[in-house]
C-alpha cells in the first residue's frame, strides 16, 4: 500500500486535470493519502491557501496548516465548502460512503462543475454520481483502467486484496463479539453453581481430608466445563450467520441468565475496547 499510494494521488490528480490558479481544492481527510495528496498539490504549484482540509477530527486537520499552510475547516462545515470547491479529493478512511450522490447534487445544483478524486478504500463517494450532469467522478476503478503500467494495475488489485481481508477480519471479530457476553455469563453462572454444590457437599459429607476436598472440587468442574464446551463452541461458530444474535439469545433462554450479567460483561468489554 506504501509503495502504491503516491502513484495513485500522481494519476489521480493527473486525471483530474492541471486546473487553474483559480482552482480551489477540498481535501476530506487526515491520513497518509491525504498528506501525499496535499504535499502533490503544493509541489505542483497550487497555493496553499487554494486547498481546504477537513477531518472529522478537526485538530488533525489543524496540523495540515502548520505543516503545508493550507486552510482547515471543520467537518461540520463541509457543505459549504463542498458547494464553493472545484475539485474534492476525498480519503477519509470511512467504513461507508461519506458522499453520496444527493450530497453531490445539492453541491452542484448552482450548475457549477465539481471534479471527485476518491482515493479511498472502501470508497467514499456513491458510485452513482456520475450520473449528475456537472459531477465528474475520479476513482480506483477509473485510475485501473487508464493505467498502462500492468504493475499499478496489480498493486491496485493487491491493495484491494489486502482491504477486503481486513474488513472480514474485522466483521468477524464483531459477530464474536455479540455472542462473547452471553458465554462469558453462562460460564460465570456455572462457576456459582459448582461453588454452592461444593459448599453443599462438603457440609453433608462432614470430616473431608484437603486432598478429597480438593477432588470434589475438581469433578465438579470437569462436568460442568463438559457441559458447556459444545454449546458454548457451537453458538460461537453460529454467529457468524445471519441467525448468530438469535442463538445467542435463545442460549440466554435456556440458561435462565440474569440479563443485568450479561449486560455487564458487555459493558466491561465495550470499556476496554474504548480504552
Amino acid at each position: 500500500i506504501d509503495r502504491l499510494a503516491p502513484s495513485v494521488v500522481t494519476a489521480a490528480l493527473d486525471a483530474a486535470g492541471q486546473g487553474t490558479a483559480e482552482t480551489r481544492y477540498l481535501v476530506a481527510g487526515a491520513g497518509t493519502m491525504a498528506s501525499l495528496a496535499v504535499r502533490t498539490l503544493v509541489e505542483r504549484g497550487v497555493a496553499p491557501e487554494r486547498i481546504m482540509l477537513t477531518n472529522r477530527t478537526y485538530q488533525r486537520a489543524a496540523e495540515f496548516v502548520a505543516t503545508f499552510g493550507v486552510g482547515a475547516v471543520r467537518w461540520e462545515s463541509l457543505d459549504v465548502e463542498l458547494q464553493a470547491a472545484d475539485v474534492l479529493i476525498s480519503c477519509t478512511g470511512a467504513t461507508g460512503v461519506v458522499f453520496d450522490r444527493d450530497r453531490i447534487a445539492r453541491a452542484t445544483q448552482d450548475g457549477r462543475p465539481l471534479t471527485l478524486v476518491d482515493l479511498a478504500l472502501p470508497r467514499d463517494i456513491a458510485a452513482d454520481v456520475t450520473s449528475l450532469p456537472n459531477a465528474t467522478l475520479i476513482d480506483m476503478q477509473v485510475l485501473a483502467e487508464r493505467a498502462a503500467d500492468s504493475e499499478v494495475v496489480s498493486d491496485v488489485a493487491a491493495v484491494r486484496a489486502i482491504v477486503d481481508g481486513e474488513v472480514g477480519t474485522f466483521l468477524a471479530a464483531k459477530s464474536a463479539s455479540r455472542v462473547t457476553p452471553t458465554v462469558v455469563a453462562l460460564r460465570g453462572m456455572a462457576v456459582e453453581i459448582v461453588q454452592s454444590e461444593t459448599e453443599r457437599l462438603e457440609a453433608r459429607l462432614g470430616d473431608l481430608s484437603d486432598v478429597q476436598r480438593a477432588e470434589i472440587r475438581r469433578a465438579l468442574r470437569r462436568v460442568s466445563d463438559k457441559l458447556l464446551h459444545q454449546p458454548t463452541v457451537r453458538v460461537q461458530q453460529l454467529v457468524d450467520g445471519p441467525a448468530g444474535l438469535t442463538y445467542a439469545d435463545a442460549l440466554a433462554d435456556l440458561f435462565a441468565l440474569d440479563p443485568s450479567a450479561v449486560d455487564r460483561v458487555s459493558a466491561v468489554g465495550e470499556g476496554a475496547t474504548n480504552d
